[in-house]
């Protein structure tokens, strides 16, 4: 019994030893480094490093949002994204929604010689406004930009609906008449004629008319309430618009009129979605794409401009319609122009007469 009490001591003992050399040996991971010690003072942040902190990386993520907002905006909300097309920027139009509700009390339609015409139409009802010199300036960049060209038939149209391209045929067309010229103005948008609502004109007789019901030609043709101005609209719905758009009697009709007046002017349908109007362009002499501030996406207007660069036909330019420049993201444009009115040079003018 003493030799297994002896031999289970040893035991013990040499575990014990050993037990204790490990410990010895390892470093735990909550072993303290260092002990806390209270402070002799008040302590406070520092609150500028902060404030310089904070201020740096709200700058640099408001400006990393903006970049990726303006990388991923395709709306055309300034004149730098219709910079980029290769072609020119014939006129920017103001938005004139406000200042036609307030002209005209709210009023979409006036009575001008037992019509009712659109009160877009400014080259008729205000032809002293900005927006009317506005339309001048795409009359005389189209005219003039080019003396080597003549341009006498003016076909509009734009990449969707909506953009404009009807109210600028029809202003364009008041001011090519203002010198006495001879316009005639034709609705080649069969789908979704809107011409004769414009000028305040029945929808028929038209060219349906004239191409299937034997219809004369005088008989169609008829008088706006801008002197000098002719209308040829749709006529009646067609069941089959692009065999209607495409038919070679049609070309020849309109290749007959070119010779009656000084200029025609063809409201087409949206190339950006309609094709039918195709033959069309290509009797045009020049073609006038408009472009909705705020509303045309540019990938819609570089399909549209290359469709038409397709069928080789010559692109006269871009107009920008209902122009905000409050809204728009041309820094350039907002702080070195301003629109003004001729009521503005007027009083100018009269100024300076009684100062003389």
């Amino acid at each position: 019994d003493v030799n297994i009490a002896e031999s289970i001591y040893l035991t013990i003992s040499r575990q014990y030893a050993e037990t204790a050399l490990w410990e010895q040996t390892q470093f735990g991971l909550g072993r303290p480094l260092d002990y806390a010690v209270a402070p002799l003072s008040p302590f406070k942040p520092n609150k500028r490093l902060f404030i310089l902190i904070g201020i740096f990386l709200g700058g640099a993520v408001g400006v990393g949002l903006a970049f990726g907002r303006e990388f991923l905006n395709r709306t055309i909300d300034g004149l730098d994204k219709l910079k980029g097309s290769g072609y020119p920027i014939l006129a920017v139009i103001p938005d004139f929604t406000e200042y036609v509700k307030k002209k005209y009390e709210e009023k979409s339609k006036v009575a001008v010689k037992g019509r009712l015409v659109s009160t877009n139409w400014f080259s008729l009802l205000d032809n002293i406004s900005p927006v009317t010199e506005s339309y001048r300036r795409l009359h005389n960049n189209i005219i003039y930009s080019q003396p080597d060209l003549e341009v006498k038939t003016i076909l509009v149209t734009s990449p969707g609906k909506g953009e404009g391209k009807t109210t600028t045929a029809v202003n364009l067309a008041g001011i090519l008449a203002e010198s006495g010229k001879r316009v005639l103005i034709i609705d080649f948008d069969f789908r979704r004629p809107n011409l004769h609502k414009t000028l305040g004109e029945s929808q028929t007789p038209g060219i349906l008319e004239l191409l299937f019901d034997g219809v004369h030609f005088d008989d169609v043709i008829r008088e706006t309430a801008y002197p000098g101005i002719h209308c040829l609209t749709t006529g009646r719905r067609s069941p089959n618009p692009a065999s209607v758009a495409q038919s070679d009697k049609l070309k020849s009709i309109v290749e007959g009129v070119k010779d009656q007046y000084d200029y025609v002017v063809i409201d087409s349908a949206p190339y950006g979605i309609i094709t039918d109007a195709a033959p069309m362009m290509k009797m045009a002499d020049g073609i006038v794409v408009s472009v909705r501030f705020n509303k045309t996406q540019t990938n819609e207007l570089a399909q549209t401009l290359e469709n038409l660069e397709n069928i080789h036909v010559s692109i006269l330019g871009l107009s920008l319609v209902g122009y905000d420049h409050k809204i728009s993201s041309d820094y350039y444009y907002q702080n070195k122009y301003k629109y003004y009115s001729y009521n503005d040079y007027l009083e100018y003018t009269e100024e300076k007469e009684e100062v003389a």
